[in-house]
């Protein structure tokens, strides 16, 4: 069976399409979908007309967020469907050994939903793997107060976590139709952990190939703003009672936490 990859850009047609074309020489992907997701007109033009064997151009329509710009190119590739699909950001540079180390995994371990690799971001590596987040954790702001990987979760060749990044992040594809593909109800944030809680209700986990080659995040940089500490608030929100049940005066208890701890 045939992999897949998909790369979403938003005002980032370029390095796309340089993308795409970079990942098809590598081989193991069959086809390599760019789904616009609705960007600047000037942008999208760039896209238009391209016609190159096993690069196809999808167009979302509208801004829906990183899960629903997804599901786009993952619900085209129910048509056809891979054994894994690599979801790819225009500002990952991977390698060619990373894509087969990654792919090789999946295929000898087929209780992995999920998998990445180390990431290296300006010389030094990031961590690229969380825990997926509890009401206590969320109050403590999870990636500052992360818990180390337990000695259990350490196998050979590769350790589990609660989910990988997912800005390079490769899916078993049946598991990830299984659950549905992306939740769309966030945007911009969680779609990690809502991704990986139904994968643990189904019984897989995501691990971190600890052989794999890294790849690096060339990442332009942003901060965080009132607009996105907003949208953030709303996605954990959703989170919280959709996910884990959290009573309503809890959550509004996180929200008025963190109005004090980020004042925007």
């Amino acid at each position: 069976m045939a992999n897949k990859a998909a790369i979403l850009s938003y005002n980032d047609s370029e390095r796309s399409l340089n993308l795409a074309r970079e990942l098809l020489s590598y081989g193991p992907f069959e086809e390599v979908v760019i789904v616009d997701n609705a960007s600047r007109e000037e942008e999208a033009r760039k896209l238009d007309g391209i016609g190159e064997k096993g690069l196809t151009i999808l167009r979302s329509g509208r801004n829906g967020g990183y899960g629903a710009g997804n599901n786009v190119a993952l619900s085209y590739f129910k048509k056809d469907p891979p054994f894994a699909v690599l979801l790819i950001n225009p500002d990952i540079v991977p390698t060619r050994k990373a894509v087969e180390d990654c792919l090789l995994f999946l295929t000898k371990h087929p209780e992995i939903a999920a998998c990445s690799t180390y990431m290296k971001e300006k010389g030094k590596r990031v961590r690229n793997f969380y825990d997926i987040p509890t009401y206590s954790s969320t109050m403590l702001g999870d990636n500052h107060f992360a818990k180390k990987t337990k000695d259990e979760d350490f196998h050979e060749g590769y350790f589990t976590c609660g989910y990988v990044r997912e800005s390079f992040s490769f899916y078993n594809y049946a598991h990830f139709a299984e659950i549905g593909f992306f939740d769309e109800r966030f945007f911009l944030f969680d779609e990690g952990p809502s991704t990986a809680y139904r994968f643990r209700e189904k019984g897989y986990k995501e691990a971190i190939v600890l052989d794999g080659e890294e790849v690096v995040h060339a990442h332009r940089g942003h901060k965080i703003n009132r607009a996105m500490f907003k949208i953030l608030k709303k996605s954990r929100s959703t989170y919280l009672r959709e996910y884990l049940g959290v009573k309503e005066w809890k959550i509004r208890l996180y929200n008025l936490w963190w109005v004090n701890i980020f004042p925007y």
